[in-house]
């Protein structure tokens, strides 16, 4: 059974399948460093590890609030290790046959795999592994 866990950053909703969800942290201020690409906020220290916040604002072109200011860090795994996202609030986790599922709306959504309709509200799915790759390979160039 695929379940999502959703989030708002924001005016923008999105889900993170919960298989590549590892935690969720609450109020944990991250490190601005020097030279972090511009789809990097911070980097957040969990466990002893690095983990890169992404910034939202990057895939959605909406220039709203920052993610160091979020009150949660989304961290989930994928191919290029851990990574997390920022969320104002947490709307809870929800198997994916009590919503329907939408394709992706228009263009210039990169790292969105398709829309999750859940209570009336649309829910962008994010490709964790995309977003986490097209990270490293900013960083590579």
């Amino acid at each position: 059974m695929i379940r999502y866990g959703l989030f708002c950053y924001g005016s923008f909703a999105y889900a993170v399948p919960l298989l590549s969800m590892r935690k969720i942290v609450h109020q944990r201020r991250g490190y601005l460093l020097p030279m972090l690409p511009k789809v990097v906020a911070e980097i957040l220290v969990d466990d002893g590890r690095l983990v890169p916040v992404v910034e939202l604002s990057q895939i959605t072109d909406r220039q709203e609030m920052s993610a160091c200011s979020a009150n949660y860090k989304v961290l989930a795994s994928s191919v290029a290790g851990t990574v997390a996202f920022p969320a104002e609030v947490t709307c809870g986790i929800v198997a994916a046959q009590k919503g329907q599922l939408l394709p992706t709306k228009g263009a210039g959504m990169t790292g969105i795999t398709g829309v999750f309709g859940y209570q009336g509200k649309e829910y962008n799915i994010l490709d964790v592994d995309y977003l986490a790759m097209a990270m490293t390979e900013e960083v590579a160039q």
